[in-house]
């Protein structure tokens, strides 16, 4: 009996360091196949396939996608933006959450391959709050957006973004606010029509 005691703990043992050491590379090899066929999928606007696929990775990873760092946050990110495009405003708030909070970007940084969506979530997470009518939080995202951005590598659409934040005064009654954005954007410099 004792033998097989010593016998179940290698197994045990042997599966672990399987799980530990092999199952990173399978998993990886998965995920880049995901990431092309979402993609593939968005490129040609079929929104409900990208997010049935990225919807089906982000469940079926939901624990183990701590082993990939602060680049799985790209798939929350992807997820997110399918259900702007499908209009399902909650689910996409979570899931920019998700990539904002659970997969941030710190020692591993977005130039070392890490989360590239991690300060864009917060714009995409009001823009589905404004979506949603929770317009304090829309601005309030917006602001953390403009407050946390890296503005060499977080680019954005300046003209529209003081549109959205006027629309989102206006409808919570603060006037001023809303027409200083509406100036704002304005005053922008007008962009060549390409």
């Amino acid at each position: 009996m004792l033998l097989f005691s010593n016998q179940s703990v290698v197994r045990r043992f042997i599966y672990g360091v399987f799980v530990a050491v092999i199952s990173p590379v399978v998993f990886a090899q998965n995920l880049d196949e995901v990431r092309t066929n979402s993609l593939t999928a968005m490129s040609a606007k079929e929104w409900s396939e990208a997010h049935a696929i990225l919807s089906k990775t982000v469940q079926q990873f939901n624990g183990r996608d701590v082993l990939f760092g602060s680049k799985f946050g790209w798939f929350w990110y992807h997820k997110g933006y399918c259900e702007l495009k499908l209009r399902k405003w909650r689910e996409a708030m979570a899931s920019f959450e998700t990539c904002y909070k659970k997969f941030p970007n710190l020692g591993d940084g977005a130039q070392a391959g890490g989360n590239f969506y991690h300060k864009q979530a917060l714009l995409k997470w009001g823009d589905a709050c404004l979506g949603a009518g929770d317009y304090k939080t829309a601005i309030r995202m917006y602001k953390k957006f403009l407050a946390e951005r890296d503005p060499k590598r977080d680019r954005y659409d300046q003209e529209n973004f003081h549109i959205k934040m006027a629309r989102c005064h206006f409808k919570i009654g603060q006037i001023p606010e809303g027409v200083e954005n509406l100036e704002m954007a304005i005053q922008l410099p007008k962009q060549p029509v390409r």
